[in-house]
C-alpha cells in the first residue's frame, strides 16, 4: 500500500502506516505510530517544533592519527580509510578527518565530529552534539543522541535509535535512515527517507532520556 501527497502529510498518534508514505514537503508523524517506509523533504517526529543548534565548528580540536595509535594500539590504512582494531572513542570536542573502519564499537563523545564516512562491526553511538559529515554504517546498531547529526546515510542491520533533537540529512542534502528496527524519538528529524526492514515506531521523549 502507499500514500503520496504533493505537499504535507500529518499522521496523528497511534497510526499504523503500512507500505510507503510520502510527502513532497513535510511529513509529521506523532508518537505511538508504527511505520515501514517514510519519505519527505522534511520528516518531523512528534509535536515538538524546536531543536537544539548544532555544534560550533570553531570549538572543535583537530585529531590527528597519532592519538588513534595511543587509544587503540594499532591503526592501519586500508585503501582511503583507516582501520582500527577493537573499540574506538573520539574524545569530546575533537575532530577526525577521513574515513574510518572500526573492528568493534565506535563512540563519538560529546561534540566530537568525524569528517568522513564510518563503518563499525559493532555499534556506533553519537553522544550529545556529536556529528558525522559522511555516511554511517554499523552491523549491530546505531544510536544518535540529543542534538547529534549525520549528514549522510545511516544504515544498520540492527536497531537504529534517533533521540530528541537529533537529525539525519539536511534540506540541501537529503539522506536515508534504515535499520532492521527503527525507534524515532519525539523531536527528531530526518530529511529524505526512513525505512524499517522489520518494524519502525515513534516514541515519546521520556525523563530518563532527557537526563541521558
Amino acid at each position: 500500500s502507499w500514500l503520496h501527497a504533493r505537499r504535507d502529510v500529518r499522521a496523528m498518534a497511534g497510526c499504523e502506516l503500512n507500505g510507503s508514505i510520502a510527502a513532497g514537503r513535510m511529513l509529521q508523524v506523532w508518537p505511538a505510530c508504527q511505520f515501514e517506509r517514510l519519505e519527505g523533504g522534511e520528516i518531523r517526529f512528534g509535536d515538538e517544533w524546536h531543536w537544539p543548534e548544532g555544534p560550533v565548528p570553531s570549538r572543535h580540536v583537530p585529531l590527528d592519527l597519532p592519538p588513534l595509535f595511543r587509544l587503540n594500539g594499532r591503526a592501519l590504512r586500508q585503501g582511503g580509510a583507516h582501520q582500527v582494531d577493537g573499540n574506538l572513542t573520539i574524545p569530546p570536542g575533537h575532530v577526525w578527518s577521513g574515513d574510518l573502519i572500526v573492528l568493534g564499537n565506535l563512540r563519538l563523545a560529546r561534540n566530537a565530529r568525524i569528517e568522513g564516512s564510518i563503518k563499525a562491526e559493532g555499534t556506533i553511538t553519537l553522544e550529545q552534539g556529536a556529528s558525522v559529515v559522511g555516511h554511517v554504517f554499523a552491523n549491530e546498531g546505531i544510536e544518535v543522541r540529543v542534538g547529534a547529526r549525520i549528514t549522510g546515510t545511516a544504515a544498520t542491520e540492527g536497531i537504529l535509535r534517533v533521540r530528541w533533537g537529533a537529525e539525519i540529512g539536511s534540506h540541501k542534502v537529503p539522506s536515508t535512515a534504515t535499520g532492521a528496527e527503527i525507534l524515532m524519538e519525539q523531536g527528531s528529524r530526518v530529511f529524505g527517507v526512513v525505512m524499517a526492514v522489520e518494524a519502525g515506531r515513534v516514541a515519546l521523549r521520556t525523563v530518563a532520556r532527557i537526563a541521558a
